[in-house]
């Protein structure tokens, strides 16, 4: 059969749309994966017995494709046999293989107008000694077994491998020559004009990043790292260093994360404007110094702080361009009054806790350079107020009213008392408050005798309160005898004593007494006794009975430490046959 010309042309042109769209899905849906590790367990050298290895996702479907590669080496506290227990650490814990296993690795990278995937290899070290013999034996490993562009291999650590990275390339020209760039982290190492010489004679490209707060020797150590290998620049590529404006050791984390940038590069960008055996691209090494100022500290209520980047730097020959503040971290509230402003503020820090705000510097020509500070606040600290309520009361029926001061209260220091509040703790049923909201009040109808206590709540203006109590002590009432009469005076008016006393015997011990009576009671008979103290003036105020079981001495002890000094009578009364009074002095 013959085919129309005009519908064969038609048909050759459906196809090719179909094998574009087709191309274009599938290239889309390749960059759409996400980059993975896997564990690769064989013996690479005495000290390395398995990795982690990451390829690019068109590894597999690109057979003739070289690719740069990475070699990532961890911390001291990642050391390992190389097992299956303990190489999960490589990427559980920190560093470069944790962001590709969390698919926070972007699949490709442009630069220079191509783009670029890696493969990551992230080897578990089983010791630190003779690092530079086991990373040569991982590099002919890996350049043997995969695909690599040679002109690109890159190395990067951090602590302890970031030391070893620096000194595989400073302790030897040759290992310097074979590597592209070099990325340090927080290195563990010390710095050496023999190293600073190996690199510079190499022209190896360095970029060290640590932070601020670290201990002591990692900021030095990699400041005098890179002054040495400045001090050669004239032979060497002028290094870069990054000094994060934070605490404590991970600067990996900032480092690794491909929003953070420094002259217009993340550092997996940068570490592709190299390669051995091939003219280097010009790259801006004079960024912006970037700083956010000191951290601060404030206490709420207070809930805005100043953000001040003022005393970031352009490098010579440039300008600063533009700021750009962000919060990278910290409680949901709070607002930045204007991100591109130099200094702003920090409004609505309502919330305790630590934020963390960043800002952004770009200078003229398009470098940049971030600097962070800490603001930590605080919550609301409040001494509550001191209460004083005055000193206990006794009074004496008929008298049933008292008066409640709690006048003399104070707040604290910026405080003032808003509220004050009495109420009965314990005590008889009877009494009232006449107003229970007043500082300075009276309690009516205390009618029966007893202990009664009252409390006394104060609160101030900020929500902090503290109590204090007062006890009232209401005494029965007392007979209208005059003090003084002697004791023989009572006996005769005291009912009680109206019988002849037989042959009961009745002493007090000690006499005078202080804090505790002993009442000793003597008589060939037994039965229902009591015992009964009384004031001078003949009223009651302490009384015992029991039962006396057998003739003879018998010892009863009273506390009478509450009683004040002066004269009492003791009465006992036996059985209700015989009868005795003495007399007691309490001191």
């Amino acid at each position: 059969m013959i085919q129309n010309p005009s519908t064969a042309k038609v048909s050759v042109y459906v196809k090719t749309l179909f094998l574009l769209f087709f191309l274009t899905v599938s290239y889309s849906g390749l960059y759409a994966q996400k980059q993975v590790v896997s564990p690769v367990y064989t013996n690479v050298s005495e000290h390395i017995k398995a990795y982690y290895e990451s390829l690019p996702v068109d590894y597999a479907s690109s057979s003739s494709k070289k690719y740069p590669l990475i070699i990532f080496l961890h911390g001291v506290v990642e050391l390992g046999a190389g097992t299956s227990s303990t190489l999960p650490k490589i990427k559980n814990n920190s560093g470069l293989a944790r962001v590709i296993d969390k698919g926070n690795f972007p699949t490709k990278f442009t630069v220079g107008g191509k783009d670029y995937s890696f493969i990551v290899i992230a080897p578990q070290f089983a010791s630190q000694s003779n690092s530079a013999k086991s990373i040569d034996d991982l590099i002919a490993h890996v350049t043997k077994k995969y695909r690599v562009d040679e002109t690109r291999i890159y190395l990067t650590g951090l602590s302890m491998g970031g030391g070893m990275t620096y000194d595989y390339v400073g302790n030897n020209k040759q290992n310097a020559e074979k590597i592209a760039a070099i990325l340090p982290v927080c290195p563990a190492m010390t710095s050496t004009d023999f190293k600073a010489s190996n690199i510079a004679q190499a022209k190896l490209p360095v970029w060290i990043t640590v932070n601020s707060g670290d201990a002591a020797s990692y900021p030095t150590n990699a400041k005098d790292a890179v002054a040495k290998i400045k001090a050669l620049h004239s032979t060497s590529q002028m290094p870069w260093i990054t000094v994060f404006n934070k605490s404590g050791h991970d600067a990996w984390t900032q480092t690794y994360d491909t929003n953070f940038k420094q002259g217009g590069y993340n550092v997996f960008e940068w570490l592709l404007l190299h390669s051995r055996g091939t003219s280097q691209p010009a790259v801006t090494t004079n960024p912006p110094t970037a700083s956010a100022g000191s951290n601060q500290t404030i206490t709420l209520p207070t809930s805005t702080a100043t953000l001040n980047a003022s005393g970031s730097k352009a490098s010579s020959g440039t300008s600063i361009s533009s700021y750009a503040w962000t919060k990278v971290s910290g409680p949901a509230v709070g607002k930045i009054t204007s991100a591109s402003a130099s200094n702003t503020t920090a409004t609505g820090l309502t919330t305790a806790g630590t934020y963390v705000f960043e800002v952004k510097v770009t200078d003229n020509k398009g470098a940049s350079a971030t600097g962070r500070v800490t603001i930590t606040v605080k919550a609301v600290t409040t001494t509550p107020p001191a209460v004083k309520v005055g000193i206990n009361q006794t009074i004496t029926l008929p008298t049933s009213t008292v008066t409640l001061n709690a006048s003399n209260s104070a707040a604290s220091s910026g405080a003032s008392i808003s509220s004050y509040e009495w109420s009965k703790v314990s005590g008889p049923a009877v009494g009232k408050i006449t107003s229970a909201s007043a500082a300075k009040t009276t309690v009516t109808g205390l009618t029966t005798a007893g202990t009664y206590v009252f409390e006394m709540k104060v609160t101030d203006n900020k929500g902090a309160s503290a109590t204090g109590k007062v006890t009232i002590t209401v005494k029965a009432a007392t007979s209208s005898r005059k003090t003084g009469e002697e004791v023989a005076d009572v006996e005769k008016e005291t009912p009680v004593l109206t019988a002849p006393v037989n042959n009961l015997e009745v002493k007090i011990n000690p006499n005078p007494v202080t804090t505790s009576m002993n009442v000793w009671v003597d008589s060939k008979h037994s039965g229902k006794t009591s015992i009964q103290v009384y004031s001078i003036t003949g009223t009651l105020l302490m009384q015992k009975e029991f039962l006396k079981n057998t003739p003879g001495l018998i010892n009863q002890s009273f506390d009478v430490s509450n009683l004040p000094r002066g004269v009492y009578v003791v009465h006992v009364t036996l059985d209700g046959k015989e009868r005795k009074a003495v007399q007691m002095i309490k001191q």
